[in-house]
């Protein structure tokens, strides 16, 4: 006797069913993970071949490296709400004070 082990390959349809089976709040939510998981690495590759570039090193800071690090440093001593406050005084200031 020969023992094989059945092997099931899931192709596309049966993965697309499966995720249409989902309840709609789950879906919304893969979504938008995998959306912003597509999102962040493209950020990452464009950093680092703004980083990369000597002519472009100077905008190397907006990558999401540097930029989660200096997030994290004004969360960390607090002065976030400071950079928050300037920023939207900056925005309502730039959209409604030319009236």
């Amino acid at each position: 006797m020969s023992n094989t082990a059945a092997t099931t390959k899931l192709s596309f349809g049966q993965a697309l069913a499966g995720f249409k089976s989902l309840p709609g709040w789950m879906q919304s939510i893969i979504n938008a993970s995998v959306g912003m998981g597509i999102l962040l690495l493209v950020w990452w590759i464009g950093g680092l071949l703004i980083a990369s570039n000597p002519d472009t090193q100077a905008f190397a800071d907006f990558a999401p490296g540097p930029t989660f690090s200096a997030l994290w440093y004004l969360v960390e001593t607090g002065t976030i709400w400071e950079t928050i406050y300037s920023s939207l005084y900056r925005i309502v200031y730039g959209l409604f004070g030319g009236l």
